[in-house]
């Protein structure tokens, strides 16, 4: 390459990007035609016709940017099949009713300890049970009546049942020796060299932030507050970027519990926990971690649907504490605080498309070498610096990629401060605080 290729091939936007999947699959903002075939299928089924209701529904399922949902119909009789991650529901329906199940795991017997585990578990459900047929595999069931099987009982159940199954096949076969993986045939195995950055990265990130806890210049003990942004922030990252499964992923989200769901402890106390369960994941080897790190096809999101104000409101709330830890530069502190109000929205919001990119591109610039390491085009230079030339020109193309659903969506990129990481991270927030997230109606995205 010349010295002037070199200059100007920093301006092109990469086209082709490596096939890296982040985060959580989420069903909250489907195309307007999907909407469509929901309300077809309500007013099928309070007319009594069941059978057109069940296809309808399956129809709205489906997501055309991937295979998740397949079935065949012979004759009013349907047998089809939907994908969760690394598990297949293979179901059938006739004009009586429909049975559906998962198969999560194979067993040798009938042991003590995972029995007792799956009755703690029927527990926690309201529409399926776990079973075991007749050849020792454990499964989680669905059936209903198609008199009583209404699109709303069927989102709900099959949702249950899918991502209790996604979840819980990981976790039984790494805690129990007995069991043994079944039916994950369509899952995408990532390369060696992508299973062992992310390795390395989780025990990087994990280490920086013990680091930094170590050398920050404040009283964590007095401003513990401070120190769950620094936690929180990293499980949230890594969560997004690794996308685990099994006990990685159960840790993520039991560190997110401790904070937000236990009232028993005091915020130092509920720090010393969160640190435990990282390290507990930093002290992983590479051969229990590669199991854990796959692709899968997914079906129902895990996290809940927010509207714009909602969202607006939570991200306004967390930013009112912002200004105390800049004026008193704090400013790894601060910046942990953007970091956690990226992370805890992409961990717990189903979030629209816009919003989803421009957070992806927070994360690409914050974590730079890691998204290098992955194969893709930096938007930071050799000293540093961002290269808001391509910063811009990516965000150009989010807008232009969403305008057909967002028509009054401007990013105003032009107007963010990029002379530091931290300034840019700033500005992209206040960015999406300003967007305008009217939807056209009746527009078939694909």
């Amino acid at each position: 390459m010349g010295f002037f290729d070199s200059i100007f091939s920093r301006s092109i936007l990469q086209e082709d990007e490596p096939n890296v999947a982040f985060g959580r699959y989420s069903d909250s903002f489907k195309a307007p035609v999907k909407y469509d075939l929901w309300d077809q299928s309500l007013q099928e089924y309070s007319r009594g016709n069941y059978s057109l209701a069940f296809t309808l529904f399956l129809q709205y399922l489906k997501d055309d940017h991937q295979q998740n949902v397949e079935y065949t119909d012979e004759q009013g009789e349907i047998e089809f099949k939907i994908y969760q991650g690394s598990k297949r529901l293979e179901g059938v329906w006739t004009k009586e009713g429909l049975f559906i199940e998962a198969k999560i795991a194979k067993t040798n017997g009938l042991h003590v300890g995972f029995l007792r585990r799956l009755i703690e578990e029927n527990y926690l459900l309201k529409y399926c049970k776990y079973a075991l047929d007749q050849e020792l595999n454990i499964a989680v069931v669905f059936s209903s009546r198609a008199t009583e099987a209404s699109p709303y009982k069927l989102y709900y159940g099959f949702k249950e049942l899918a991502i209790h199954a996604d979840k819980l096949d990981d976790i039984l076969v790494d805690e129990f020796e007995e069991l043994d993986m079944i039916n994950t045939g369509h899952v995408r195995e990532l390369s060696l060299e992508e299973k062992q950055l992310k390795h390395r990265f989780v025990s990087h990130k994990i280490g920086e932030v013990f680091e930094l806890i170590d050398n920050v210049k404040l009283d964590l003990n007095h401003y513990h507050t401070a120190e769950s942004y620094l936690l929180l922030s990293t499980n949230y990252i890594l969560d997004y970027l690794i996308s685990p499964e099994g006990f990685m992923l159960e840790k993520f989200e039991s560190i997110h519990n401790h904070f937000y769901h236990s009232k028993q402890t005091t915020g130092v106390k509920t720090n010393m926990l969160i640190k435990k369960e990282l390290q507990e994941i930093a002290a992983r080897s590479y051969l229990q971690n590669e199991q854990e790190l796959y692709v899968g096809v997914s079906s129902f999101g895990v996290t809940s649907p927010v509207s714009s104000n909602q969202l607006f409101s939570f991200i306004d709330s967390e930013l009112k504490q912002l200004d105390w830890y800049v004026k008193h530069q704090h400013t790894e502190v601060a910046q942990a605080m953007l970091d956690f109000i990226v992370g805890y929205c992409l961990f717990n919001y189903g979030l629209s498309r816009p919003i989803t990119q421009l957070f992806h591109l927070y994360l690409r610039v914050r974590e730079s070498a890691f998204f290098v390491d992955l194969g893709f085009q930096s938007l930071v230079k050799a000293n540093n610096q961002l290269d808001d030339a391509l910063i811009k020109k990516y965000v150009k193309k989010i807008e232009n990629e969403n305008k057909q659903i967002y028509k009054f969506l401007i990013v105003n990129a032009g107007e963010w401060n990029m002379k530091s990481i931290f300034s840019f991270s700033q500005s992209l927030i206040y960015a999406v605080l300003n967007l305008n997230l009217n939807r056209v109606d009746h527009v078939d995205v694909n």
